[in-house]
């Protein structure tokens, strides 16, 4: 039972995910663009207004102001979590197994092969 409501919580974090990822970009679009309004002639974009634009960047701040607080304190607990999640994207992806790639871990701060 704790396995599947985990599982739920999973697919509903992602579902969430996707619909602030849409709804930011849609932000994104109306603070360019402006938002539509209708006018006699048809529909013309407008400049956000100030008090939208106060209310949007107050907000703003305050959850990049609560990530970085939340990223301060990066930890074994939090990878845990990220673990997990990875684990029931991979079970929504149809269950397949993560592909290992080869590779080679290279030290950025020697250079052409360069040792001490």
């Amino acid at each position: 039972m704790k396995q599947l409501e985990k599982e739920a919580q999973a697919q509903l974090k992602v579902r969430l995910t996707k619909i602030l990822g849409q709804t930011l970009g849609e932000l994104e679009d109306r603070l360019e663009h402006g938002d539509l309004k209708w006018y006699e002639g048809g529909l013309r974009n407008v400049p956000v207004s100030a008090k939208d634009l106060s209310a949007i960047s107050a907000n703003i701040f305050a959850k990049r102001k609560a990530l970085e607080d939340q990223n301060e304190g990066f930890g074994g607990n939090e990878a845990k979590r990220l673990m997990d999640l990875a684990q029931a994207v991979r079970m929504m992806a149809g269950k397949r197994e993560p592909e290992v790639i080869d590779g080679e871990l290279v030290d950025e701060g020697k250079a052409d092969g360069q040792t001490s």
